[in-house]
């Protein structure tokens, strides 16, 4: 890291306190002398985020992610390293930081620059369409939200479109790769969006990273057309009106999540802020956890048809094994969307929809009973089957019990001895998902380090790399090490090493292909330095020496092991375990 940089970062840390930080976005609890909470880079359902202050750093026990303040804004907000220390260098009152040239030639600048001077030509073209303004002014979107969400129009003739881009000297093939053109058979090229409405889609800090396109005319074309993934924007990683939405969300604890661009700004127009749309696409376990930073309740409000039904089901399978809490708004017929609904019934109407909204559990038992004979035994089966399905992703007895009450009421089964099948059914995914752990556990490593000792000596060269480094290098290979992450971040370090660099966590800070290395250092720094203190290193590199005597005889043993086990044959890797535990009886 830059020096100067380093300094900037440093005087970041000293005027910000890291638990007060990240308390704003992360409920935070006092546990010895550390804090902890829940993590906002994954789902989970108990506390497995822990940060210490008096090291500066945060780790997530759950998902491995860790870091500094600038790692943890750079994670929760999507930003590079550069931006994620302007951004806290904002927070404090700094000027921005003087970044050499290969800081400001960022890679990802050009796909900026480039998108936000086509989000300018779609809003001024927007406004030389009598058509796309008929058609907004058709929808009741007035101009003040149309500029507030940059909605604009992509013309018809391509002349246009692609002189702007030739004037600001766009590559093409980078255009290529954002959607923004397209080639023929002939190999000419052409605008991606033609006669559309264009929705920009923005990250968390307000940067376009895609558009959306909607057809304002009746000509044979796809409804709607969305801008390929590419490394800037993933469809379903994303989610319009985020930035716009984030604010009313980290207020309300609530998120609202709805079908279509026009429903949303439909709804934010009416004062509902805290509505997003998926885009294009079914929702994702990646959309969840971006809500789930944010809120604590998910609202979804789809389209009253048969496929707004059938998606909402299938968001549902994906939101339940989150634990995060989900409800369902319907709209009423005959209106066939929540746009529709709020323009001719009104935001009180639509509140009241809110307060209604159903449980998600209620709501897919009512979806798969509707119009079927609950009286057939056979019928009530396959329903009660499918539907213990679902409840057996909940964690939540409360609500396990309630949703057996209520089938079994629908049914005229007894609760008991519905909850004697769900709790058996239950019993026996987790006894096969139990017995599958065990099995993975017992599998023999052909390595010579344990996990345990491969991550103390890999913090004692992090810790106190003049006292271990030069010895554990030479002493050992990567190949010693467990397969994985421990085996690869060893290779790094000895890399390093070799060529004279100082092992310094930070230099993994700043490239993202050595993000897991980088975490996985940040665990090591979280482990207390209490565990290396003594003879312990020296008792480990002990007990590889002998193991390395050993190596000819126990590498077999080992293959012979797995080799019954994958057979099934209980009564050999009983025995050969047996010799392999006591020929490594020394080992520390």
């Amino acid at each position: 890291m830059d020096q100067n940089i380093e300094e900037y970062v440093q005087e970041i840390k000293t005027r910000i306190n890291i638990v007060d930080y990240i308390g704003k976005f992360v409920s935070l609890r006092k546990a010895g002398r550390n804090f902890v909470g829940l993590c906002p880079f994954h789902i989970e359902k108990t506390p497995s985020f822990s940060v210490n202050p008096s090291k500066e750093i945060f780790y997530c026990f759950g998902c491995h992610v860790g870091g500094d303040i600038i790692h943890f804004v750079e994670k929760y907000e999507g930003l590079s390293f550069q931006e994620a220390i302007e951004e806290l260098g904002k927070e404090v009152g700094l000027p921005p930081p003087k970044w050499g040239k290969q800081k400001q030639n960022n890679k990802y600048e050009q796909w900026y620059n480039a998108l936000e001077e086509v989000t300018s030509f779609f809003e001024h073209s927007l406004a030389k369409s009598s058509d796309a303004q008929i058609y907004l002014k058709k929808r009741n979107i007035n101009e003040s939200i149309a500029k507030q969400f940059n909605i604009g129009y992509a013309p018809s003739a391509s002349r246009e479109f692609l002189s702007m881009l030739e004037s600001h000297g766009f590559d093409k093939e980078l255009c290529k790769t954002m959607g923004l053109i397209n080639k023929n058979d002939s190999g000419d090229i052409y605008p991606y969006f033609r006669q559309r409405l264009i929705f920009p889609i923005k990250d968390a800090r307000s940067r376009t990273i895609g558009f959306g396109g909607r057809v304002v005319s009746k000509d044979k074309m796809p409804k709607y057309l969305n801008s390929p993934d590419y490394p800037l924007f993933h469809k379903g990683k994303n989610l319009y009106a985020l930035s716009l939405a984030r604010s009313e969300m980290n207020r309300s604890k609530k998120a609202i999540l709805v079908e279509g661009y026009m429903d949303v700004v439909a709804l934010h127009q009416k004062g509902f802020t805290n509505v997003l749309a998926a885009l294009g696409t079914a929702f994702t376990i990646d959309q969840a956890k971006l809500l789930r930073k944010h809120a604590d309740t998910l609202y979804f409000c789809y389209d009253a048809d048969e496929a707004g039904k059938k998606a909402v089901l299938r968001s549902i399978d994906i939101i339940l094994p989150t634990g995060l809490p989900c409800r369902i708004i319907q709209i009423p017929k005959p209106y066939k969307d929540p746009d529709e609904f709020i323009t001719a019934k009104g935001e009180k109407a639509f509140r009241e929809l809110i307060e209604n909204a159903k449980g998600a559990l209620e709501y897919y038992w009512e979806a798969l009973t509707e119009n079927k004979n609950l009286k057939d035994p056979m019928t009530q089966s396959a329903l009660i089957s499918s539907m213990f399905q679902r409840l057996s992703k909940v964690s939540d007895t409360i609500l396990i019990e309630a949703m057996v009450k209520k089938i079994s009421l629908d049914v005229r089964i007894r609760q008991s001895v519905l909850e004697e099948r769900f709790f058996s059914s239950r019993s026996s995914f987790s006894s096969s998902k139990r017995k599958r752990r065990i099995i993975e556990k017992n599998k023999v490593s052909k390595s010579l380090i344990s996990d345990r000792n491969a991550m103390l000596l890999l913090k004692a060269i992090i810790t106190y790399p003049e006292d271990y480094a030069a010895i554990i290098f030479a002493k050992l290979s990567q190949e010693d090490f467990p397969e994985g992450v421990y085996r690869d971040l060893f290779a790094q370090l000895k890399t390093m090493n070799d060529e004279k660099k100082e092992i310094n966590v930070e230099n993994f800070q700043e490239d993202p292909d050595k993000e897991i290395f980088y975490s996985k250092l940040m665990e090591l720094q979280s482990v207390n330095n209490d565990c290396i203190e003594g003879d312990v290193i020296h008792q480990i590199l002990c007990s590889i020496d002998e193991l390395n005597r050993k190596k000819e005889v126990i590498l077999p043993l080992i293959e012979k092991i797995n080799q019954a086990e994958r057979s099934g044959d209980i009564e050999v890797s009983r025995k050969l375990r047996e010799e392999y535990r006591r020929i490594n009886q020394g080992e520390c």
